[in-house]
C-alpha cells in the first residue's frame, strides 16, 4: 500500500500527482512522500540544499601531489580527498622515533603524543589500552593484540595490519590509513569492531573483510573502495547463531566503489553518504535509512531494500527486476524514476 502526503498546491496540481501515484502503485509497491516545501522547493530540494550550505558529503578533492596521490585498485582510480599534511602539520617536528617496547611503556602511563612508530623485530601480541595522537604508526602489525577502549587522535597509519584485532569501543578521530604511497592497504579483516567509531577518519581501500562490527560508526570519513564484504553487523557471539538485530551507522561518509556484499544492514543507518559504483551483491538493507544518499551506478544483483527509506537518494539503476523494492519509502519524482528502469515512461 501507498501512503502519500499531498503536496499543498492547486487542483489540477494534485490531480496529476494523484495519476502519477496510481501509475507508481500499479508497478511497484512502494511508499511515496508527496513534497512537503509549499512555495517553490520540493522537500528534495530543500535536504539538498541544506546539505550542499551545510555539512559536505564528500570532502573536497585536492591537487596531486607527492602527499596527495592517487590509486589504482582493480581498476579503480582513487583519489584522496585530504592530504597527509592533515595529520602531519598537527605533530610536532621533532616527533620521537619509538620502538614497540617505548611506546608500550608510556602508553602504560599515560597519554603517549608526538611519536613514530615504526617496526623493531617481532613482537608477541600485546593487551593494552592506547591513548596516542599527533603520530605515526609505519608497518606495524598489531595482528591479534587487544586495544579495547583505546582513543587515537590525528594519528597516520600507514601499511598497519589489524587483523583479528580486539578494537571494541575504540575511537579513531582524524586519523588517516591511507597516504597513497604505502606498499599495501591498512588491514581490519576478522577483527572485533563492534561499537568502535572512526570520526573524520581516511580510510581509503581499508579491507574489513568479516570483521565483527555491531554498533560500528563511521562519521564524516573518506572510504573509497574500502572492503566490508561479509562483515557482521549482528548482535551474535562466536559459534551462535545471529541475533538479527543489526546495528551501524555510516554518516556523511563517501563510500564510492565500496564493497558491501553478503551483509545484512537491515535497519541500519546509512544517511548522506556518497555510495556511487559502490557493490551490493546479496546484501540486506532491509529497513534501512539511506536518506540522502547518492546511489548512482551501483551494483547489486540479488540486493534487499525491502521497506527501506530511500526518500532524498539519487539513484539511476534500482531495477525492480534484480533488486527487492517492496515497500520502500520513495518521493514521487523517485517513483517515476524506477519506473523508468522498466521501461515505463510517465507522461
Amino acid at each position: 500500500m501507498i501512503s502519500t502526503t499531498r503536496h499543498a498546491g492547486t487542483g489540477d496540481r494534485d490531480d496529476e500527482q494523484q495519476t502519477a501515484q496510481e501509475i507508481v502503485e500499479q508497478y511497484l509497491r512502494v511508499e511515496i512522500e508527496f513534497p512537503h516545501c509549499p512555495q517553490d522547493g520540493s522537500a528534495r530540494d530543500c535536504r539538498r540544499q541544506q546539505r550542499s550550505t551545510g555539512q559536505s558529503i564528500t570532502p573536497p578533492l585536492h591537487q596531486q601531489s607527492s602527499s596527495c596521490r592517487t590509486a589504482t585498485r582493480s581498476g579503480i582510480l582513487l583519489t584522496r580527498a585530504f592530504t597527509h599534511s592533515d595529520v602531519s602539520q598537527r605533530m610536532s617536528t621533532d616527533s620521537a622515533p619509538l620502538t614497540l617496547e617505548q611506546f608500550l611503556k608510556q602508553a602504560g602511563t599515560g597519554v603517549v603524543e608526538d611519536f613514530t612508530l615504526e617496526p623493531s623485530g617481532q613482537m608477541d601480541a600485546a593487551e593494552i589500552r592506547v591513548h596516542a595522537r599527533n603520530g605515526r604508526c609505519i608497518g606495524i602489525d598489531f595482528s591479534q593484540w587487544v586495544l579495547a577502549g583505546s582513543h587515537f587522535e590525528h594519528v597516520e597509519f600507514e601499511a598497519c595490519r589489524f587483523r583479528a584485532t580486539e578494537l571494541s569501543d575504540c575511537r579513531f578521530e582524524h586519523c588517516t590509513f591511507f597516504t597513497g604511497e604505502a606498499p599495501s592497504n591498512c588491514d581490519f579483516s576478522f577483527a572485533d569492531l563492534r561499537e568502535t567509531v572512526f570520526d573524520h577518519c581516511d580510510l581509503t581501500t581499508a579491507v574489513f573483510i568479516r570483521t565483527r562490527a555491531h554498533g560500528l560508526e563511521l562519521k564524516q570519513c573518506q572510504a573509497q573502495g574500502a572492503e566490508f564484504r561479509e562483515a557482521d553487523f549482528s548482535l551474535a557471539v562466536p559459534g551462535a547463531q545471529r541475533s538479527g538485530v543489526n546495528h551501524a551507522t555510516f554518516d556523511g561518509c563517501n563510500l564510492s566503489y565500496a564493497d558491501f556484499s553478503r551483509t545484512d544492514l537491515t535497519e541500519c543507518q546509512l544517511t548522506d553518504n556518497r555510495l556511487i559504483h559502490s557493490v551490493w551483491h546479496n546484501a540486506v538493507l532491509e529497513r534501512a535509512n539511506l536518506a540522502g544518499s547518492t546511489l548512482d551506478n551501483i551494483e547489486g544483483k540479488g540486493l534487499v531494500l525491502r521497506g527501506a527509506d530511500l526518500r532524498g537518494c539519487r539513484f539511476n539503476n534500482l531495477d525492480a527486476r534484480q533488486i527487492d523494492l517492496t515497500d520502500v519509502q520513495v518521493e514521487l519524482e523517485q517513483g517515476l524514476t524506477l519506473l523508468q528502469t522498466l521501461g515505463i515512461q510517465v507522461s
